[in-house]
């Protein structure tokens, strides 16, 4: 990654997303929209039963990491804005 493209990709959830398979990008977008509605106290529960799921490891810094926390960011930033 060169720093443009890692500073692109800070900002746009879609480069970030990028090389990532359809299948995980849903089980991210899906995922990210749930912890955002439900709060911290779930996202915990979540991390503590996918622990060893290989599934789940965008939770834990593994692929996928960095599109599920601008996804993340990106919906909590629109449940803000609603209340």
């Amino acid at each position: 990654f060169s720093a443009v493209a890692m500073a692109s990709s800070v900002n746009n959830p879609t480069a970030a997303g990028a090389g990532l398979s359809p299948d995980l990008k849903k089980r991210i977008e899906i995922m990210a929209d749930h912890i955002a509605r439900n709060g911290t106290e779930f996202e915990n529960t979540v991390r503590q039963k996918n622990t060893n799921n290989p599934q789940f490891a965008f939770l834990y810094s593994g692929e996928g990491s960095e599109y599920y926390n601008q996804v993340l960011s990106a919906h909590r930033a629109g449940s803000a804005a609603l209340e």
